[in-house]
């Protein structure tokens, strides 16, 4: 009889410990966010502005503050230009040395 008891026994620890492993509830699907790059073609291809600073233009001018003006007019542009080129290039995957 108490072997009886005791299979009894280790039946019902086995139906608690199985019911107990089914009802746990099951954690929320993991959401990641996955990037991955795209290769996309390097267009790096920059507008040269009419530059006003031309020797010509310079000559033409009737004093040293209008000479001045028109040659900083041109550096700015000048400047924007190369900022711009140097831009696409490091988009493109370039690297700019600074000068020796």
């Amino acid at each position: 009889m108490t072997r009886i008891v005791l299979a009894y026994a280790l039946g019902l620890v086995a139906l608690v410990l199985l019911a107990a492993c089914g009802s746990a509830p099951k954690p929320p699907p993991e959401i990641r966010e996955v990037l991955v790059p795209i290769a996309q073609p390097c267009d790096a291809s920059v507008r040269r502005p009419a530059l006003p600073d031309t020797p010509q233009a310079v000559r033409a001018q009737p004093d040293a503050f209008e000479k001045t003006k028109l040659l900083l007019a041109g550096r700015t542009l000048r400047d924007a230009y190369i900022a711009s080129l140097e831009a696409g290039f490091t988009a493109c995957g370039g690297t700019i040395q600074p000068p020796p």
